[in-house]
């Protein structure tokens, strides 16, 4: 009888450790891998193997595939996947969000309840809170059939599905449910993060349904750090009204930066595959409506706001008026688009449209890019009118930056563009007129000869319900 041969098979030395430790074959999908969730040992899966690699590159919002010009017949070969690290510009982890009492802050068991929570916020994504990711028509059956199915491969996109829905769930759901579903929210979100994390380094050789759905992701992610501190105070986990109130907002918008250089990052990765997948379409269409001639006018005052703010940038000198030139360019953009309603919620990819430049100068305290951010959170705080996650943030930006210009030191505060531009703002966010608490001493104004050596030619808007002697006398602030 002939002795039959040994079938070979190739093994992987890329498992996790938890599966090398007990000789049981990984699926590597993770972490958490699949031996892992049903062993419930999710928060010790880790992929030893995986390593990420370095560089650096600068490209557009979405880059298109680029084709070459060469004369040869060959088709050029795919670019590079992955040529950078990814992982470093997202800051994804349970120290940016809030800190929640030890009774909120404990991982969901995997028992019948978890499965029947999860059915149910599976449903509440498509059917509610899908809509306020949607930006064209193209991205519903995204949305609502292509993330799920990429979810049961990838955990990271169908936790953050998860995260969102349950979030969404504790700002809209009658008080004595908040709690609980605050609580799924941010478990969901600790789940993603790491999940996240770890597919990052894999990029390399990645297909394009593996690069869709940390793009995706990533967008989602943003969401999930600017809506975490709004459910915590809405629900009354964090002290404080409902709404922004401790967290440092221009922090907070600085991660948001943060998160959109990230996207583009995960774009650069493979730009071809990424517009071979299944959000091609979506990317074509949203490509076709940025080509059409825009609009004559906006309407309304923004264009003269808009106006006045050129004047600003104009005043600069050297190197700095070409960035705020750039990003004057790219919020003026924003606000026509946002007019035309075509593409919903185009402004939060304004810091990539302003260039990196003029993001350092904001993170550096730079008063003119300060200046011009406050005008940004106008759109935000229209945005949050559709998003429900952005509800507050920027209004909250607008107050916080307002008051902080009346100080400004810079020439550019002598103008009355400075001034009328602020008031603009602050009416467009339902902020009337002066703060009804104000935050600034007389010593403090002291401090700022821009504003107290005002010009006799430079009149404070009416808005502000104050003259330029209130400010010399120091009559404004008085008890």
């Amino acid at each position: 009888m002939p002795v039959k041969k040994r079938i070979s098979h190739a093994k992987s030395r890329s498992g996790c450790t938890n599966c090398k430790k007990r000789h049981v074959k990984c699926d590597e999908q993770g972490p958490p891998c699949a031996n892992c969730i049903a062993r419930e040992s999710s928060t010790t899966c880790h992929f030893p193997s995986r390593r990420p690699a370095t560089s650096s590159r600068t490209t557009a919002i979405i880059p298109r595939p680029s084709h070459s010009s060469s004369s040869s017949s060959h088709p050029s070969p795919d670019p590079p996947v992955h040529q950078h690290d990814p992982s470093r510009l997202f800051p994804l982890s349970s120290a940016l969000s809030p800190t929640l009492p030890p009774h909120l802050d404990t991982p969901l068991p995997l028992t019948p309840t978890t499965r029947l929570l999860e059915l149910e916020l599976l449903h509440r994504w498509t059917t509610l809170t899908y809509r306020s990711f949607t930006s064209l028509p193209e991205d519903i059956p995204n949305m609502t059939l292509t993330f799920p199915r990429l979810g049961l491969r990838y955990p990271f996109l169908l936790h953050g599905l998860f995260a969102l829905a349950a979030l969404e769930s504790s700002v809209t759901c009658p008080p004595a449910e908040s709690a609980r579903y605050l609580r799924a929210g941010m478990a969901y979100y600790d789940a993603a993060s790491r999940s996240f994390r770890g597919y990052l380094p894999g990029l390399d050789g990645a297909g394009g349904d593996l690069q869709y759905s940390l793009y995706m992701f990533s967008a989602l992610a943003m969401a999930l750090y600017v809506g975490i501190p709004l459910c915590s105070r809405a629900v009354g986990v964090v002290g404080g009204e409902a709404g922004y109130g401790d967290e440092d907002v221009l922090e907070m918008v600085g991660q948001i930066f943060n998160l959109q250089v990230g996207m583009v990052e995960l774009a650069a990765c493979n730009a071809r595959g990424l517009w071979s997948s299944e959000y091609g379409p979506a990317l074509v269409r949203a490509e076709e409506i940025v080509k059409t001639p825009l609009p004559e006018g906006l309407g309304d005052d923004t264009e003269e706001a808009l106006a006045r703010m050129k004047r600003v940038v104009e005043a600069a000198n050297g190197e700095e008026e070409g960035m705020y030139m750039q990003a004057w360019r790219g919020l003026r953009f924003c606000f026509t688009e946002e007019k035309r309603d075509l593409v919903r919620g185009l402004c939060i990819a304004w810091p990539t449209l302003a260039g990196k430049p003029f993001m350092q100068a904001f993170r550096n305290g730079d008063e003119v890019a300060l200046w011009m951010l406050m005008h940004w959170g106008v759109l935000v705080h229209r945005m949050g009118r559709r998003a429900w996650w952005a509800m507050g943030l920027g209004k909250r930006l607008v107050t916080e930056l307002s008051e902080r210009m009346m100080l400004s030191t810079v020439p550019e505060a002598n103008m009355s563009e400075w001034w009328e531009g602020t008031a603009w703002a602050r009416r467009h966010v339902g902020l009337d007129g002066m703060p009804s608490e104000p935050t600034i001493s007389l010593a403090e104004l002291t401090l700022a000869p821009s504003m107290l050596n005002l010009a006799s030619e430079v009149e404070l808007p009416p808005e502000w319900g104050c003259t330029r002697n209130s400010l010399l006398d120091g009559s404004l602030l008085a008890p």
